[in-house]
């Protein structure tokens, strides 16, 4: 016999919405030109889980793309897995980060 295990609903939620959160933080990764600030976070709820991606604010534009194209086919492929966990989930990309400051070095006074 496998000792195959049962899951409650909430683990099999947990589970899957960890598993969108691994793909979308692997994906998002790929796109952008600072992967080291790309942060992935979920907020699950009663039915649905929402996942919101962080980035540099230069990298924004990368991860939406042009019309929305880029966000469009992620949400595509986390829907295929999502729909295998029979799970709802909703993809929010952050635009809020600011960028860290760079200040240019200071003269010293004459």
């Amino acid at each position: 016999m496998s000792g195959s295990t049962c899951l409650t609903r909430d683990e099999a939620m947990s589970h899957a919405a960890n598993e969108l959160q691994a793909l979308t933080l692997l994906i998002v990764r790929a796109l952008v030109d600072f992967p080291e600030d790309v942060s992935v976070h979920q907020n699950p709820g009663a039915h649905t889980v929402v996942l919101v991606v962080s980035t540099h604010s230069s990298d924004v534009g990368k991860v939406i793309g042009t019309k929305g194209v880029h966000a469009n086919a992620i949400r595509t492929l986390l829907n295929a897995v999502a729909g295998k966990h029979r799970i709802r989930f909703q993809l929010d990309i952050n635009e809020d980060r600011p960028a860290p400051s760079f200040r240019p070095r200071s003269r010293p006074p004459p």
